[in-house]
């Protein structure tokens, strides 16, 4: 595991990554939100049904006398079917990134709690000895926060 990191991200590359998922968001028009409800109750085209839903494409293009009033023609599922490899695409690329980025602000999170809490025990220490003016003032300061965040470490996963 890394222990140390420090990359310095400059408010302007913040500004353009921001900006770069603002055009991926611009170059992709037709985007959805569907209902909890929705996701739960579909009839759902995943890894395991790929292969049966493209040789349905292939024979429907073929015989097209097969295709319900109710269905969309063969021509709409294939461009479909073009729009569904486009976004996976998009997302395989993006999913290549997003585990960096929770990594990443994982390991700041670590650094910082143990700063922190380093820092809260100096004090402790500080303000016990009474050798340092201020100490009490840190220690009641954070006492109730360090209290809760050793309560969040410690309480039962459900």
């Amino acid at each position: 595991m890394q222990t140390n990191v420090n990359p310095v991200l400059t408010p302007a590359q913040v500004t353009a990554a921001i900006g770069g998922v603002t055009t991926i968001t611009n170059n992709l028009p037709g985007m959805i939100n569907l209902t909890e409800d929705e996701k739960l109750h579909a009839s759902k085209m995943g890894p395991d049904t790929y292969d049966y839903v493209a040789r349905a494409l292939l024979l429907m293009a073929q015989n097209p006398t097969l295709i319900p009033n109710w269905s969309p023609s063969a021509a709409l599922a294939q461009t479909n079917m073009d729009m569904f490899n486009s976004l996976r695409s998009v997302k395989m690329a993006i999913e290549v990134l997003m585990p960096k980025i929770d990594d990443t602000m994982t390991q700041m999170g670590i650094q910082l709690k143990k700063a922190s809490d380093d820092f809260y025990g100096n004090a402790q220490a500080a303000d016990q000895r009474g050798s340092v003016p201020g100490a009490d003032g840190v220690v009641n300061a954070l006492k109730d926060f360090y209290e809760k965040s050793k309560a969040e470490q410690t309480a039962p996963v459900q």
